[in-house]
């Protein structure tokens, strides 16, 4: 790590991925099969919110698009 704010950042990264697979594991899955679990957790978790930004993103536009409109 290059500084203490990169590993904090990190730390908590992995925190956030052992809070996903942690149930798995309490539930009987074997560590692969958690792990599995995890990472369709955070991919779907990534993609809506990727949606999201999208929609953001396009609303965005539209009113600025509006706002241009306006003013000439």
């Amino acid at each position: 790590m290059r500084s203490p704010a990169e590993t904090q950042y990190v730390e908590g990264l992995a925190a956030s991925i052992e809070a996903r697979v942690r149930p798995a594991l309490d539930a009987g899955a074997g560590p692969v099969a958690a792990a599995l679990l995890a990472a369709l957790a955070l991919a779907d978790e990534l993609k809506r919110a990727e949606d999201e930004l999208a929609e953001i993103k396009a609303a965005l536009a539209e009113r600025v698009a509006a706002l241009r409109a306006a003013v000439s």
